[in-house]
């Protein structure tokens, strides 16, 4: 049976259709009628888009990369103590004790971020205060982990900026966060900073839920019993309190994020574990888990439609060379 001859125009035609499955016909149109202005703003408007793809994809890898790196450190931090002679430990600890117990009346006293007649935290000069918990002259003191949230981070000295882009800050002023009776800790950190996520997740943590502070190689546990927003000046009172029979250690974070007009102070006290919290390996992210389960299906969907799309253009595509012939 020979095969039917198609017009000139029928031609056309299917080449027409041919080329539509790969480049729009409005920007066909203009090219061929050389009408560059709608050309160029084509090409402005996917040079953007694709800038924009690039430039957002760059930060989450940032956001990501810096997030592996600061968890590096901090099982760098805790295996670093694990190679310390136990007299070396035990001493570090009676020091930070001894520090803590001088600390006195926590109302009368001067905390974080103050600085000096010569331009200076007040903090970085208190020589004392610099040379203990410094892991390997590190400015290292611990790890916070707060599982819930998939959290883990090296806690330094002083709040200062230079603190504060590498991980968790130590609040001047407050105690050495050891689960000491009778100290009242303060840290803090930045929320949707690119450096890593840090305290980003914080208001996701509710009255109940734990977190876990490793400092000399002992892990201690704590209980949340206290989630607020205050305002900036109202930090200093909300943090300066605690009991004679309990220790506790309070997280403070900018919020909202991205607008930083308040502090939300996410505060906790020490309980045993695991007789009255569970152990922080046991606790489960739940809403990380969802979403890197809601990403894989999208992203599987995505593909599998990208996939169809092409193979259907393929087919599309070789029907009409066929015919064109």
């Amino acid at each position: 049976m020979s095969k039917k001859k198609l017009s000139l125009e029928s031609k056309i035609k299917l080449q027409q259709e041919y080329n539509s499955l790969w480049f729009p016909k409005g920007f066909r149109y203009d090219l061929k009628h050389k009408d560059f202005i709608n050309v160029t703003l084509v090409l402005i408007g996917w040079l953007l888009y694709l800038s924009a793809a690039f430039m957002t994809s760059y930060v989450v890898y940032n956001i990501i990369n810096n997030e592996i790196i600061s968890r590096s450190v901090s099982q760098g931090v805790i295996q670093a103590v694990k190679q310390w002679p136990s007299k070396d430990v035990k001493k570090d600890y009676d020091n930070v004790v001894a520090y803590n117990n001088s600390l006195g009346d926590m109302q009368k006293r001067i905390v974080g971020d103050v600085v000096g007649e010569d331009g200076q935290l007040i903090e970085k000069n208190d020589k004392t205060y610099m040379d203990l918990l410094n892991i390997n002259h590190s400015s290292a003191m611990g790890v916070v982990q707060i599982p819930k949230i998939s959290a883990e981070i090296t806690i330094y000295h002083t709040t200062s900026d230079e603190s504060l882009t590498n991980g968790v800050g130590h609040v001047y002023g407050t105690a050495f966060p050891i689960g000491q009776k009778g100290t009242m800790s303060a840290i803090a950190a930045h929320s949707g900073g690119v450096n890593g996520l840090f305290f980003t997740r914080l208001h996701e943590l509710n009255v109940g839920d734990t977190f876990y502070i490793d400092i000399l190689g002992k892990e201690d546990g704590y209980k949340i019993d206290t989630v607020k927003v205050v305002t900036p000046e109202q930090v200093g009172k909300t943090i300066l309190h605690t009991k004679p029979n309990e220790a506790r250690v309070t997280m403070i974070t900018c919020t909202p994020i991205g607008i930083n007009t308040h502090r939300l102070i996410v505060s906790g006290v020490k309980k045993e574990v695991p007789n009255e919290i569970p152990p922080s390996w046991t606790v489960k992210d739940n809403t990380l888990n969802a979403t890197i389960i809601a990403i894989i299906v999208f992203s599987a969907f995505i593909i599998l439609a990208i996939v169809y799309k092409v193979v259907k253009k393929i087919k599309r595509q070789r029907k009409l060379k066929q015919l064109a012939k």
